[in-house]
C-alpha cells in the first residue's frame, strides 16, 4: 500500500511540475507602465508591455488605436523584433509612441487639450488576436 502511494504522490508531482509554464495558445499582453501621460509637441511616450503566447508565433508587429474624444484615427502598428519559433514565449515590449508622427495633434479650434486612451493588441501568424487592453487617459496639449 505504501509504495502505491508513493507512485501515486510521485505521478501527481510530475504532473503538476509539467503544467507549470504552460501558456494558452492565445496571445496575451498586460499594460505595465506608461509614460508620461501629460504629452505637449516634441513629447514621446513609452508603453511598457509584457505578454505570453503558448504557441510562439507572435507577429512582427503591435497594434494601436488612438480613441480621442475629438478624432478618428485608425490603426497603427509598430515593429516588433522576430521572436525565436519556442513555445511558451513570454516576455517584456517597450513600445515609443511619438506626437504628431504617431498620436495626432489635437482638433480643438479653442486650442484646448484633448484627452486620449489607446488600444492595444497583439496577432499571431494564425490570426489570432490578443485580448485588448487600454492605456489610462493620456492628456496631449495642442503646444
Amino acid at each position: 500500500m505504501k509504495s502505491l502511494l508513493a507512485v501515486l504522490v510521485a505521478v501527481l508531482l510530475l504532473w503538476s511540475c509539467s503544467k507549470s509554464g504552460n501558456f494558452p495558445n492565445t496571445p496575451q499582453i498586460t499594460l505595465e507602465s506608461v509614460s508620461p501621460t501629460l504629452l505637449h509637441l516634441g513629447d514621446s511616450m513609452t508603453i511598457f508591455l509584457g505578454f505570453t503566447d503558448g504557441s510562439a508565433d507572435v507577429l512582427d508587429s503591435v497594434f494601436f488605436r488612438e480613441n480621442s474624444s475629438t478624432r478618428y484615427l485608425g490603426f497603427l502598428s509598430k515593429p516588433i523584433p522576430t521572436f525565436p519559433n519556442k513555445t511558451n514565449e513570454q516576455g517584456d515590449m517597450i513600445i515609443t509612441l511619438n506626437y504628431i508622427s504617431d498620436i495626432g495633434q489635437p482638433n480643438n479650434p479653442n486650442g484646448d487639450p484633448d484627452t486620449s486612451a489607446f488600444s492595444i493588441f497583439i496577432k499571431t501568424a494564425g490570426g489570432v488576436s490578443s485580448d485588448t487592453i487600454q492605456t489610462p487617459p493620456i492628456i496631449i496639449y495642442p503646444d
